[in-house]
């Protein structure tokens, strides 16, 4: 048996490790990359009526478009409210003066209706056209809150 052959091998592991210790140190080849990133957001304003919390007051006019059977198409409602609990504040802005405008002048009506939980009266002013004043309430059932829609329209024939 020859004894010399053990010997050997630790000297090979050291020369190896050695030969590792300076590879990242000479002549490598290193490559460095900057990547930017973009990001684009896109906005869009949107416009929403506020109403103060905690049983405040509303007065806002607004104006609504898109009425059938009404000369012009449009018309301005008057929205007031006092004692406007948080949870029914969505009641008091445009855009429910926008529904319960529609749905109270729908097919030309001229009787009282019920329109997203106003409830709607027509005054007639005039006829011939027919020029009728609408005042619709909403009456919370368990706050304080009372809120008034008020518009007048004159009807298309």
């Amino acid at each position: 048996m020859n004894t010399s052959r053990p010997a050997l091998l630790p000297v090979l592991l050291v020369a190896a490790l050695a030969g590792l210790a300076g590879c990242g140190s000479q002549g490598s080849d290193t490559a460095s990359t900057t990547e930017t990133v973009t990001d684009t957001v896109q906005t869009t304003d949107t416009v929403t009526d506020t109403v103060t919390t905690g049983g405040g007051d509303v007065n806002l006019n607004c104006p609504v478009g898109g009425l059938d059977n009404v000369q012009g198409g449009q018309t301005t409602v008057t929205v007031t409210g006092s004692n406007v609990d948080p949870s029914q504040a969505d009641s008091a802005t445009c855009a429910e003066a926008k529904t319960v405008a529609r749905q109270a002048t729908a097919g030309g009506a001229e009787m009282p209706v019920n329109a997203d939980g106003f409830q709607c009266e027509p005054s007639v002013v005039s006829t011939g056209p027919d020029k009728v004043n609408w005042e619709c309430t909403f009456r919370g059932a368990d706050t304080s809150t009372d809120i008034t829609m008020s518009f007048q329209v004159t009807y298309t024939g």
